[in-house]
């Protein structure tokens, strides 16, 4: 028996009146989204706007001092892309498994059956875009790998521009081979080349991969004889010499890359849609199959190059 008439009346009304809690599972299913700034309504592209403000303060007096190029606007642009996934079911798959179970239960009001479906394949289409966009490269649009340009490709243009002399990359700092047994003296070194004007106000992040942060961990242990202590709030762990102002944050989308990232949370941006014409979940059924396309339009940028410094490795 394939999948049936029924099936798919359920699944288009499921899909119909679910829509907007699908797209915004899914987007809060990225894992990128609990450590970088999401901007939401990006149909295409948005200017992302830097202000420069020259040094004014002065002793009072009544004459109006203020000059015509006090602020300065300038900024990198982000682009949303348009990616898909499509699948094909046949609830002959799904009948002959353990979540057949599902099926059983949806007379009695419990979990049905099209919601697990739907929560599975959100969470298929997430893990994927967390494990390859950190090192996305625009391209033919074959994969999420070759959709756009992710964190790492980006950090790698800027040091190409820093290398071709234009004024406008980001220059690397040299920490070489991080290993258990010098991660310590590595981060450090990214916390002496961050201006100390970030530990101002809520401070700024090292963002790392799970690679690095086990690293760094057990050469604290076999440094200090303990582990790296958390924070006060929220399970978080701080550098013990930088006043409670830097967090280590450990990123599963940066894979295995041993890149640190320094730089507040507010200019790593991730551009969405978000429950807008762009983002959509629909379903066709034919051939005694269902259709199942879910889309969604996403892209990455960061802010402003002067307050990040990243390391030379990849």
């Amino acid at each position: 028996m394939k999948f049936s008439q029924q099936d798919a009346n359920a699944l288009e009304a499921y899909v119909g009146a679910y829509h907007p809690q699908l797209i915004s599972t899914l987007v809060n299913s990225f894992s990128m989204t609990n450590h970088v700034t999401p901007m939401y309504g990006i149909k295409g592209s948005l200017e992302l706007t830097k202000i420069a403000i020259k040094d004014g303060v002065r002793g009072f007096r009544n004459q109006f001092d203020a000059v015509s190029d006090d602020l300065q606007f300038s900024g990198r642009r982000i682009y949303t892309h348009l990616y898909k996934r499509d699948f094909l079911l046949d609830s002959t798959e799904f009948r002959n498994t353990w979540m057949s179970q599902y099926r059983k239960n949806e007379a009695l009001g419990e979990i049905p059956f099209v919601e697990h479906i739907a929560k599975t394949l959100n969470k298929r289409i997430a893990s994927e875009v967390n494990n390859f966009t950190y090192n996305g490269v625009q391209g033919d649009k074959s994969s999420v790998r070759t959709t756009a340009n992710g964190y790492g490709t980006l950090i790698k243009n800027a040091i190409s521009d820093e290398n071709n002399v234009t004024g406008t990359g980001l220059l690397p700092v040299a920490t070489g081979l991080i290993t258990a047994n010098n991660a310590v003296s590595k981060v450090e070194l990214m916390l002496e080349a961050m201006p100390e004007c970030y530990m101002d106000d809520e401070g700024y992040n090292l963002y790392m991969s799970p690679n690095l942060w086990r690293k760094y961990r057990l050469d604290y242990r076999e440094r200090y004889g303990k582990y790296i202590p958390e924070g006060s709030t929220e399970s978080m762990y701080y550098l013990d010499t930088a006043l409670d102002k830097v967090k280590i944050v450990p990123c599963t989308w940066m894979g295995a890359s041993q890149r640190i990232i320094a730089t507040p949370r507010e200019n790593l941006v991730i551009g969405l849609d978000g429950e807008g014409l762009l983002d959509n979940v629909s379903t066709f059924y034919h051939h005694e199959l269902c259709e199942w396309r879910t889309s969604f339009a996403m892209g990455f940028e960061f802010c402003d190059l002067e307050a990040m410094r990243v390391n030379d490795q990849e």
